[in-house]
């Protein structure tokens, strides 16, 4: 079995490298100037892609292949008369150096959304600012040249209290869903009120990979495999979820895997499960 490591965001190595740098709303309001305010968000935009590509070198001096991109990259990406397509333009060469270099090397890189994030909210708002949010996420996989086997990936959702009126709107959600964000999915679920087989069921009916958190309780062989195997279409391994070293004994019966560590040790961990410190 092959199996490749990595991790998301920021490195604990490397010092004052911060990929989700932001901008309050409480200091852009001391700011009148529009062009100013706009400036001030594209310099943090910036500092956050140059430390993203920082980290990227400096996993491929360690040996480390996967990585998961910050979701932050555009601080308020979607604030009202500072979104980010108002000046995503100007930092398009910065994006696609981004995109080179993780072509390049064969970096397995995905982003993974804040569980907040989800497809079958309660609240027609939640629901449109998920969608608002991995519209603008799939637009900076596209400046950096990433095809959709560079996936965004997403909570479902809970079953807040009733599973079938839960599925009815996640399946209503995605199906009206364009078929190019539909491309972009992974899904993943941390509610254990929906387990892994069930979603996994859902994500072969739209053809979505499935991202499994091997880790969490009431995870057997059978949903393993079948999270793997959902992957296959892709041509790229699978992808699991790992919080410590004792879950990697369950994935014997699969062939190619590559693994994101989900602890605050970040790429230390990664150089730890390597037996490289």
């Amino acid at each position: 079995m092959n199996m490749r490591f990595g991790f998301l965001g920021n490195s604990k190595i490397l010092k004052d490298c911060s990929t989700n740098k932001t901008v309050s709303v409480e200091v852009l309001s001391k700011q009148d100037d529009i062009d100013k305010k706009i400036n001030r968000l594209r310099k943090v935009a910036k500092d956050n892609i140059l430390n993203t590509l920082k980290i990227l070198e400096n996993n491929k001096a360690l040996g480390i292949n996967v990585y998961g991109l910050s979701s932050k990259l555009f601080p308020l990406p979607n604030y009202p008369d500072l979104e980010y397509f108002k000046y995503i333009d100007s930092l398009k060469n910065e994006l696609l150096e981004l995109g080179n270099y993780i072509k390049e090397n064969n970096f397995r890189v995905n982003i993974h959304l804040e569980n907040t994030i989800i497809l079958n909210s309660i609240s027609d708002k939640v629901l449109q600012d998920a969608i608002k949010d991995i519209k603008y996420q799939n637009v900076l996989l596209n400046y950096m040249g990433l095809d959709e086997k560079y996936k965004i990936i997403i909570n479902v959702g809970g079953a807040y209290r009733n599973k079938v009126d839960a599925m009815e709107r996640f399946y209503e959600t995605l199906t009206n869903l364009p078929k190019n964000l539909k491309k972009r999915l992974a899904l993943k679920n941390d509610d254990n009120t929906l387990s892994p087989n069930f979603m996994i069921k859902i994500c072969n009916q739209f053809s979505i990979p499935f991202f499994l958190n091997i880790d969490d309780k009431n995870i057997d062989s059978e949903a393993i495999i079948k999270s793997a195997k959902s992957w296959e279409k892709e041509d790229i391994p699978a992808l699991f979820g790992l919080r410590s070293n004792s879950g990697i004994a369950k994935l014997n019966g699969v062939n190619n895997a590559d693994i994101i560590l989900g602890n605050a040790d970040k790429d230390l961990s990664v150089l730890r499960l390597m037996g490289k410190i």
